[in-house]
């Protein structure tokens, strides 16, 4: 599945590749987790309500209008501009729901992301990928890699790497 470390490094290229400056950065890291924050407390309230009340209250934290609404009331809590802060968790978080919709090749009508609850239940998908799959974790982590090495080739290389690339 799209975990952390996918979320996490594909949010990074996307900041990367947009030049964002460290500090909008780390708004926009914190969007594209925030829809899977409450997931993490699934097990240990299903110890305290029940597992099916549980998976409910968590549940809500995957549906694109939840999460609008965790945006409006997380950006309270950042010292920039309230209006930059929100776009910047709403740009992350929509990241996280574009990864998440690659995963479930299940049939039709199974899975996906609901964009349009509460009007509709229909969920949305590429179904290109399992979520148990490695497979993201290792392309995104070779992308940084490469990223990495391209950022930084004059301090890896010296002045040979410019000359090569000008």
């Amino acid at each position: 599945m799209p975990d952390w470390i996918v979320h996490l490094g594909v949010a990074w290229i996307i900041s990367e590749i947009l030049r964002m400056e460290k500090g909008n950065r780390a708004i926009f890291l914190v969007g594209s987790l925030l829809p899977d924050l409450l997931n993490k407390l699934e097990y240990p309230l299903s110890y305290l309500i029940g597992w099916q009340n549980a998976s409910n209250i968590t549940a809500a934290t995957h549906i694109p209008f939840t999460v609008l609404m965790l945006c409006f009331l997380a950006a309270l809590f950042f010292e920039n501009s309230y209006a930059k802060t929100l776009l910047l968790l709403i740009a992350g978080s929509l990241a996280h729901f574009l990864l998440d919709m690659l995963m479930w090749p299940w049939p039709e009508g199974v899975g996906g992301v609901m964009w349009f609850w509460p009007l509709s239940w229909q969920g949305f998908k590429f179904g290109i990928l399992w979520p148990e799959s490695i497979l993201p974790d290792i392309a995104v982590i070779a992308i940084i890699i490469l990223l990495l090495l391209v950022k930084n080739r004059n301090k890896l290389f010296g002045k040979r790497a410019s000359l090569l690339t000008s």
